[in-house]
């Protein structure tokens, strides 16, 4: 959806009033301070932006903060079962009960400082996510927050037609976890189209967020407003334990299923990488390779498979990462450049594989940070691909990871990483000044752009094409 609109707030927005500030206490740290994060997606539908905000919700609980989680709801049936594998709730209660079973089933303790809210969401297919149909209703009236984070910001901002963020909150934390114009170059839009919705994007962040994290320095394109609100690069997600216990035990694996040492893993989308697998496939004869993956490209992936790589890449349906038929791979090939930072890298990790990965900005940390289990290549370049996976596959079986490696890969390590970044600015009392001077709110003061009427027509559009 490309807005070709003004580079102010692009819906009606409420002024500030004066609204909720910090109250100056330096120390965000102890007990009863509360934390609310709203996320793009919920169990049983395991995408990025279920799982991770649910394990960062379950650790700064853990570490003592009040958290409310709050979670997506869609009523209609029939697009649950189509996100969830033909699973459906009655209501958010029922759903938040599978989110409870999954949780238990990755032995993972219950803390009483977290609870759950859920918002309403609509799915559009066209976008391939669930957007809010409202957002900070599902607060209670006297919702007491002192830092707010919005997992996906520029996700949950699309149809905003409320108050700006800022007047609600005293300290608001964005966290970005997709590259969304990786989907929107390789799904065909013009560069224009690209840069009017990163215009859009970008100046509903100057209205809603105090600070930005991104997950890595993936290349991104900017718009003249970018840089008015403070970035910092930085991984913030971690593993389930139960990766880190594979890992552990990996001493003595075999190094190949059935012959096969190398592996992959992701949806069955033609942009989660499966393209660049093909091509690395037909370059380098050496290269056997099973990928694993269930979605809409599964059918047309296989019959690529077949076709270019004579027999070298099997395609098979989708399967956990940490299933026991996956454990005997050694090596870990993921040509993808979609994520901003990969997942299913840093669970290979965990699990003391190797991992074959592009030069690219999004895998920094692995580069910087694993030197003797990640081996990169420069992109589109077959020999660098061909001595890197050679490389890889003469090291033999996983083996576990040096601990402070492993370390770095925990939800304990992530969670403090991210207290790092944001309490001290949180902690620090009255929010600073903009970068180019202007009042912080300034961006809330008028409404440009859009009326309200016009968002809601856009909404009215939007899901009906989901629907």
């Amino acid at each position: 959806v490309i807005f070709t609109c003004s580079c102010h707030a692009l819906m009606m927005q409420q002024p500030f009033t004066g609204g909720a500030k910090n109250d100056g206490k330096s120390d965000l740290s102890g007990h009863d301070r509360s934390v609310t994060i709203y996320t793009t997606a919920a169990i049983p539908w395991l995408t990025g932006t279920a799982v991770n905000p649910l394990m960062r919700a379950l650790h700064l609980a853990q570490n003592g903060f009040n958290v409310h989680l709050v979670l997506p709801w869609l009523a209609d049936a029939g697009q649950q079962r189509e996100l969830f594998g033909n699973t459906s709730f009655a209501d958010s209660k029922e759903q938040e009960g599978a989110v409870l079973r999954w949780i238990a089933s990755q032995d993972l303790p219950l803390p009483e400082r977290l609870s759950f809210l859920w918002y309403d969401a609509a799915y559009i297919s066209a976008a391939g996510g669930l957007y809010p149909r409202s957002l900070l209703e599902a607060l209670p009236e006297n919702h007491s927050v002192d830092i707010f984070i919005a997992e996906e910001p520029e996700h949950l901002s699309t149809f905003q037609t409320g108050p700006c963020w800022k007047s609600r909150f005293p300290y608001i934390v964005g966290i970005v976890h997709t590259n969304y114009d990786y989907y929107m170059e390789h799904g065909g839009l013009p560069m224009q189209a690209r840069k009017t919705q990163h215009l859009f994007w970008e100046t509903q962040l100057c209205s809603n967020v105090d600070l930005l994290i991104r997950l890595s320095n993936f290349d991104a394109l900017h718009s003249p407003v970018a840089g008015l609100v403070p970035l910092e690069i930085g991984n913030i997600n971690g593993v389930s334990q139960r990766f880190l216990s594979i890992g552990e035990g990996s001493l003595g694996q075999a190094s190949t299923v059935n012959g096969v040492a190398a592996y992959f893993i992701g949806k069955a989308l033609w942009d989660k990488g499966y393209e660049a697998l093909l091509a690395l496939s037909e370059r380098d004869p050496a290269l056997h390779i099973d990928a694993y993956g269930s979605g809409a490209d599964a059918e047309a992936i296989e019959h690529a498979a077949a076709l270019r790589t004579h027999g070298r890449m099997a395609h098979h349906p989708g399967v956990s990462h940490h299933d026991p038929m996956l454990q005997n791979y050694s090596v870990l090939v993921n040509p993808s450049r979609s994520d901003v930072l990969c997942t299913v890298t840093m669970e290979a990790l965990a699990m003391g594989k190797r991992a074959v990965i592009v030069r690219d900005p999004s895998n920094d940390f692995f580069i910087d940070n694993f030197p003797d289990r990640v081996f990169a290549y420069d992109d589109e370049d077959g020999d660098s691909f061909a001595a890197a996976y050679a490389a890889a596959v003469a090291l033999g079986p996983a083996r576990p990871l040096p601990a402070e490696e492993a370390e770095l890969l925990t939800w304990e390590a992530a969670t403090a990483r991210l207290l790092g970044l944001v309490l001290p600015a949180a902690g620090a009392g009255a929010r600073p000044p903009r970068p180019d001077g202007k009042p912080d709110l300034s961006y809330c003061e008028e409404p440009q752009g859009m009326t309200v009427g016009q968002v809601h027509a856009w909404q009215e559009l939007l899901w009906a094409a989901g629907n």
